[in-house]
């Protein structure tokens, strides 16, 4: 049986004469000879200075964009999309998952949604490794401000599984099973009655 030291050398042997067979020459410690002195740096000019924003000369304005919303909508933040929606009077949630929904998982959005004119909440939950939504039940804004949990900014958010994470923004949660069931056709039709 070969030491360690002996698998060193027998290896180094090995790759020296591999070297040598691929044409390139080693000296007397084994390392190979490169006359190679590297490659020109090409010369990349530039103009003297760039224009920026800071540098424009003249008059400018603040540009306002004037819309008109149809009824019953209003624009509100996108959380965690980076950027703005038309939300309308009944607010869909959706939260990814890789697993499917069960009755004690829960549903959440971020407080600073708390004032947006709607009247429901439609909560949805998407398998992500499966790419399956499921729809999963629904309640009106005023009864699910009644039954919903609420964690401020900087709270700790303690989980069934014992883990728990600090919330970086207000959260209000709800448990699956508080929601309005939308298991059939007539349930969906039901939304808001």
């Amino acid at each position: 049986m070969l030491t360690n030291k002996q698998k060193l050398d027998l290896a180094l042997t090995q790759y020296r004469r591999w070297l040598k067979s691929i044409g390139l020459k080693l000296n007397n410690k084994g390392r190979v000879i490169s006359n190679h002195k590297g490659f020109d740096i090409p010369d990349y000019k530039v103009r003297e200075s760039i224009p920026t924003s800071d540098r424009v000369v003249g008059d400018t304005y603040k540009r306002t964009y004037a819309t008109q919303l149809p009824a019953g909508k209003t624009i509100g933040i996108a959380y965690n999309k980076g950027a703005y929606q038309v939300v309308d009077s009944t607010d869909i949630k959706t939260m990814g998952r890789t697993v499917y929904m069960k009755a004690n998982y829960v549903h959440n959005f971020v407080g600073y949604q708390k004032n947006f004119p709607n009247d429901i909440y439609i909560f949805n939950s998407i398998v992500k490794n499966e790419r399956i939504i499921q729809i999963c039940g629904w309640l009106p804004k005023e009864e699910f401000f009644k039954k919903c949990s609420f964690f401020d900014k900087g709270m700790p958010r303690f989980r069934s599984d014992g883990s728990s994470f600090e919330t970086k923004a207000p959260l209000y949660e709800i448990e699956n099973k508080e929601l309005n069931a939308l298991s059939t056709e007539e349930d969906v039709r039901k939304i808001g009655l």
